[in-house]
């Protein structure tokens, strides 16, 4: 057994020898049964710390990715966000409970992420990295000691929903703002419930007939290692999220979000965003070209397959719907300090775009670009070059440019190029990759 965090120690002993520093302790971290759930006090009912939970308009709120439901067994991200603009320092007790037992009917797990939060449990035992609390009715999560005297207000955490079938659960939540003063008094205490619903499974996933799977940027139906694509039908997920620091393992990007997983070829891909109609997903490293097959798995089912065709390379630049003018197509292009987009000035209304200068480097980003020494699902530590031979036009005249893999993107590519010597107006951009032209008809504009 872990050994309790010098607070919890602290917090045990009477108040009438430590005084102000036994009230401090409990600032950075209460003693168990104190999220306000049914048995527990908080830190108001107990008379550790006073004032108006109203008087300076200030709440917690504990934000759900998925919404207000779970899926048995598969994990999810929470944050704790604490409102108080008085406070100087803040703390919380939660608690995750069964609806059929809320006293003592703990509800799945709670697991730190950080060195801001830690697992109380139920017999005032403590730890800080994953696992249950053995033997113990019920576990709660709240900041370290190294968290709260940093005055952090947002605290991330995981939660493991029950692998039964647990029904509604309550999650509670008690909340503090404290001034600092190391006295019981003029500091603020806020509470919340939520109840989260087991998510309603309406039947297996289906891929659609019709475009099915679609690479990122340029919608077209082909896919490359290490590119993105888009997966769209029905019934893929049964929420509604992006993927968040949370579900990283380090560098390594989740190859499963909220329980929905995608093969492609047979290999795991790396999900970045799910919804009931469409899924994200980076495409893993395949050796094999031509037709592959890619599938999605969640506890619906598995769906039919859809056959895509894999190049060695599918290089498409990055756009946007709303970068259209007239029958032209701009590609998002950037000047150097990313202050405004490359295009005509009045592109779209309110956003800031200036023409490119003769001269100038400005900042595309493309996918399906091949490979770079970084394998897909690795987040990037440092900036690595383009392995194939590439070529970027503007006009029709070769530009100079520099093609790269960013620190800390997933299957992007960032060209910086140097603008040509042209006359003011729009000019067709196009990138060659391998000898492979993007499959798009996309402008630029030059300016004085």
């Amino acid at each position: 057994m872990r050994t309790p965090p010098k607070f919890l120690v602290a917090a045990a002993i009477s108040s009438a020898v430590l005084g102000p520093a036994l009230l401090y302790a409990w600032i950075v971290g209460p003693p168990q049964r104190h999220s306000g759930g049914p048995g527990d006090q908080t830190c108001a009912r107990s008379s550790c710390h006073g004032g108006s939970p109203t008087s300076q308009g200030g709440k917690v709120d504990v934000v759900f990715p998925s919404g207000p439901t779970y899926l048995p067994g598969v994990r999810q991200t929470w944050t704790v966000v604490i409102s108080d603009p008085a406070a100087r320092l803040f703390s919380f007790q939660l608690s995750v409970r069964r609806n059929e037992n809320r006293e003592f009917g703990q509800a799945g797990r709670l697991d730190p992420l950080d060195a801001n939060t830690f697992v109380l449990c139920d017999d005032g035992s403590a730890r800080t990295g994953a696992g249950p609390c053995p033997g113990s009715p019920v576990e709660f999560i709240q900041p370290t000691e190294a968290g709260a005297r940093r005055g952090v207000n947002a605290y991330t955490f995981r939660w493991t929903p029950p692998e039964d079938a647990a029904g509604e659960v309550s999650v509670y939540v008690a909340a503090l703002g404290a001034n600092g003063d190391l006295q019981a008094t003029g500091d603020r205490t806020y509470t919340a419930t939520y109840t989260l619903r087991p998510a309603e499974i309406t039947g297996a996933p289906a891929i659609r007939d019709a475009r099915p799977v679609l690479q990122s940027f340029d919608d077209s139906e082909r896919l490359s290692s290490g590119t993105w694509i888009q997966l769209y039908g029905t019934n893929l997920a049964f929420t509604t999220r992006s993927w968040n620091i949370g579900d990283f393992d380090g560098r390594e990007a989740p190859q499963e979000l909220d329980g929905v997983r995608v093969n492609v070829h047979g290999r795991p891909a790396y999900v970045s965003y799910v919804s009931p109609t469409q899924v994200n997903v980076q495409v893993p490293d395949v050796a094999d070209l031509g037709p592959v097959r890619v599938e999605l798995v969640n506890d619906g089912g598995t769906s039919n397959s859809a056959s895509v065709q894999k190049d060695k390379v599918t290089p498409a630049v990055q756009t946007n719907g709303a970068f259209i003018s007239g029958d032209r197509r701009y590609a998002v292009a950037f000047h150097p300090d990313f202050g405004a987009y490359v295009g005509p000035p009045d592109l779209i209304p309110g956003a800031n775009f200036r023409p490119a200068a003769p001269g100038e480097v400005i900042i595309v980003y493309a996918v399906g670009s091949g490979p770079t020494g970084v394998r897909a699902g690795r987040v990037p530590a440092a900036p690595s070059p383009l392995q194939l031979p590439y070529e970027v036009r503007i006009g029709g005249i070769a530009a100079q440019a520099i093609g790269l893999h960013p620190v800390g993107y997933l299957g992007l590519y960032q060209f910086n190029i140097t603008v040509p010597t042209l006359g003011p107006g729009d000019y067709p951009v196009d990138l060659i990759v391998d000898g492979i032209p993007i499959a798009q008809t996309l402008y630029t504009t030059i300016g004085e």
